[in-house]
């Protein structure tokens, strides 16, 4: 299962919901956001901590898990993992884009 953390990016669905929670401009940290892929019935999720995160991948019973650092500056996220780096966005508050391969986007919802 390690496979599928580094393809989080790759491996989510598009959903879209409306949602009146909204993050803090300010900070992160305590925030959690998950993507579900229901083709391949996997689930990330993302958590916050004051300076790292901690991105977990489930498919099934199967759970990997793997630490890195975020560096965030209102509305970008930029995630440091096992030397990867990726810059997300945050759109309305609510809703994390993360950039795929074939130029689409993954979408993370806060919880």
């Amino acid at each position: 299962m390690m496979v599928a953390l580094p393809l989080f990016f790759g491996s989510c669905s598009k959903n879209e919901e409306v949602s009146d929670r909204k993050v803090s401009q300010k900070s992160l940290n305590g925030t959690v956001w998950i993507a579900k892929e229901t083709n391949e019935h996997l689930e990330f999720v993302l958590k916050f901590y004051d300076k790292t995160f901690k991105l977990s991948a489930a498919d099934g019973d199967k759970v990997e898990s793997a630490t890195g650092e975020y560096k965030y500056e209102y509305p970008y996220v930029w995630l440091t993992l096992k030397g990867e780096k990726a810059r997300l966005t945050i759109i309305d508050g609510d809703k994390m884009y993360a950039p795929l391969d074939d130029n689409d986007k993954a979408l993370f919802e806060l919880q």
